[in-house]
């Protein structure tokens, strides 16, 4: 809607003049007859001189029909002088955007825009995200007189300036040291772990640490060692009181078939430590067809060239022992139809003892014509073995019973029976678990390693001193068993780690004491 104010006229009223300027009366008075001293001219074609004032409100203009001065009124004005000012609200129409408030003047608005905006009609959206704001790498978002930032992992914060601590949900496993780094951390492993957070174990027997031919065992954090007999110590690098010169148990002769695809002689010994053993030819030359294989000197393809003399070698720390084995070929021969066939014999020993983790050999010697054809059985049960010797690699416990050998022929059958009994070493809790003062629902791991051969079972148990109870508190075991964690430890008492194998038993505790925190 429109209001018409009125302006203060503080202007005189228009007049009319002659063309010789003369006045003649007033522009909006009545008219006025003409004297002798006009002319005609003069009255006809009055001038108007008009008040002279805001040339915005409008301007004067000669009007010959009626001689009066009128004014033509710019917009906004009205009245006979365009004094009378017209105020049309421009804000009606709520020009001004995005919240703005509109200010009306005369023929005329001004906006006063709210945050984040400028221009004249508050148009143009500011973009708070022109000066980067966001930190870290963080993307910036734009919006109504403010942004957001999206934040790369590791970061929070409005501006993404705020690094997150990794380390404070402590990452790192097995006592691991969590070191915080820009948006992410790395865990320091404690010796004998590894891994991005520390959970692998380090394989400590990759570097064969143990020594004259002790086999290596890898334990949490550290390995152990089982030595071969005759030695001792953490790496088996000593040599023990007892000592026993090695002794050879071997045929001195043999015979062999020309043509023989495989042929093998034996050469056992006993002693400790364990003896090794090495086949020479007399002037220490072997054939070209022959070769040592474990303890065995083995023929390939029989010639009467390999007839001749071969010297066994046994040694060890305690001494050296030697044999001289009588090869004898035989050339191939068709037998008569009137050749006697010999029913088989079988020279075996009835038991052999192995170390647990050693190479065993099983052997028969078989004689008997024509060539007996030789089957093995284990615990009574047929395996797939050819010829007169098993070969056994690292005993165990699957590898303990009853080997029978059986040669046939059509002149009859032979059977021998080797029982294969194991030694060992009863354990030995080398690294007990020790006594400590924890902290009430807090988890603590024990420790306990043990060697033996074979290697040991490792148990706990635990005493109450307050309590008749024998049960263990709520706990975690490893898969080997030496590491045991107590996960809300509530009750003190006596935690012990038992070791136990076939060859006997150890033990060792500690005092657990419970406190609750302060």
């Amino acid at each position: 809607m429109s209001s018409i104010k009125t302006v203060p006229n503080t202007l005189s009223n228009a007049f009319r003049l002659s063309a010789t300027l003369t006045e003649i009366g007033s522009c909006d008075g009545p008219a006025v007859s003409p004297s002798s001293t006009f002319s005609s001219v003069d009255y006809a074609l009055p001038q108007c001189i008009c008040p002279v004032f805001d040339e915005n409100n409008g301007h004067c203009l000669n009007d010959h029909s009626t001689n009066l001065c009128p004014y033509s009124c710019n917009s906004g004005y009205t009245g006979e002088h365009c004094l009378l000012a017209i105020d049309i609200n421009e804000c009606a129409s709520s020009p001004c955007k995005h919240g703005g408030v509109c200010h009306d003047a005369v023929d005329s608005f001004t906006c006063s825009c709210t945050a984040g905006y400028v221009g004249s009609y508050c148009e143009t959206d500011i973009n708070e995200c022109a000066s980067s704001p966001c930190q870290n790498g963080g993307i910036c978002h734009d919006a109504a007189d403010t942004f957001t930032c999206t934040c790369t992992p590791g970061y929070v914060g409005s501006y993404c300036e705020t690094d997150i601590d990794e380390c404070k949900h402590h990452p790192c496993y097995n006592g691991g040291t969590c070191v915080n780094t820009a948006g992410s951390f790395n865990c320091s492993c404690r010796p004998g772990y590894n891994g991005e957070l520390c959970l692998n174990d380090t394989n400590e027997c990759i570097s064969n640490p143990c020594l004259n031919g002790a086999t290596c065992g890898n334990l949490l954090e550290k390995f152990v060692c089982f030595c071969r007999h005759g030695y001792t110590g953490i790496l088996c690098e000593s040599v023990t009181t007892k000592m026993v010169g090695p002794q050879i148990n071997t045929q001195t002769t043999v015979i062999l078939t020309e043509g023989t695809q495989i042929a093998r002689i034996p050469c056992f010994a006993e002693g400790i430590p364990f003896p090794t053993i090495v086949w020479e030819g007399l002037n220490q030359q072997l054939p070209f067809n022959a070769k040592q294989v474990e303890d065995f000197l083995q023929f390939t393809h029989v010639t009467p060239e390999d007839e001749g003399f071969y010297v066994c070698r046994a040694s060890n720390d305690a001494g050296v022992d030697l044999e001289v084995v009588q090869i004898i070929v035989k050339g191939m021969q068709l037998p008569s139809t009137h050749e006697r066939h010999i029913m088989p014999t079988i020279k075996a020993p009835s038991s052999i003892t192995a170390r647990y983790f050693s190479t065993v050999n099983i052997s028969c010697q078989i004689s008997g014509y024509p060539k007996p054809n030789v089957t093995w059985k284990f615990n009574n049960k047929k395996i797939s073995k050819d010829g007169s010797t098993i070969l056994i690699p690292q005993v165990s416990n699957f590898s303990r019973g009853i080997y029978s050998c059986a040669a046939e022929n059509d002149a009859g059958v032979s059977e021998a029976h080797i029982h294969l009994y194991l030694s060992g070493d009863k354990p030995k809790i080398v690294t007990p678990p020790l006594s400590a003062v924890i902290i009430a629902g807090k988890p603590y791991n024990m420790t306990c390693v043990a060697t033996g051969l074979p290697y040991p079972t490792l148990t706990w148990t635990f005493s109450s001193f307050l309590h008749q109870n024998q049960s263990l508190p709520i706990h975690n075991i490893n898969k080997s068993g030496s590491v045991i964690t107590l996960t809300d430890p509530r009750e003190s008492g006596i935690l012990t780690c038992i070791a136990t194998n076939e060859f006997g038993v150890d033990q060792d505790a500690a005092n657990i004491i419970v406190r609750q925190c302060t």
